[in-house]
């Protein structure tokens, strides 16, 4: 079985590292950590709306998306997908206190926010360990966890 590598239609240049942006059937179903080292690309017009609003987050961190998307994951994961677009820019939660709100554990919501597929948009970043951090983007230290820093700092002004 060959393995497919990812099409990014869009590079997004932020403070934290480059995003690629994946775009099928003109919704929004990806959002990766490049680095700082990759490529520019050319892609769809929905690519650069997508670029444009991510934009506009990063100079304002109170800027509403409207951007189409589709999440694919477990009827669980999309569980604790929508409610992540529950919490409001500068609002924190534990892992635990969504997991209580859910009437879940703490580790299957981290699992969930590990695997979803649109960070930023579907804000992860806004759940944290009940001492610390906690990871992002399924990494516990490294550029994810740098990123996760500058989103919260930047949402809390």
């Amino acid at each position: 079985m060959a393995i497919r590598k990812k099409q990014y239609q869009e590079i997004i240049q932020t403070p934290f590292g480059n995003l690629g942006i994946i775009v099928e059937d003109d919704l929004l179903a990806g959002i990766d950590f490049l680095g700082q080292r990759t490529p520019a690309v050319q892609g769809s017009a929905m690519a650069r709306k997508i670029a444009t609003e991510i934009n506009r987050y990063l100079r304002d961190p109170g800027y509403r998306f409207s951007i189409p998307y589709r999440l694919s994951g477990t009827v669980f994961q999309n569980r604790v997908w929508r409610a992540l677009l529950e919490i409001q820019s500068g609002e924190l939660l534990s892992y635990g206190e969504l997991a209580a709100k859910l009437e879940t554990g703490a580790r299957a919501v981290g699992n969930a926010c590990r695997r979803n597929p649109i960070p930023v948009i579907v804000p992860c970043h806004r759940v944290t360990a009940k001492q610390g951090l906690g990871g992002y983007m399924g990494k516990m230290q490294g550029d994810g966890v740098r990123m996760k820093q500058w989103l919260i700092a930047h949402e809390h002004g």
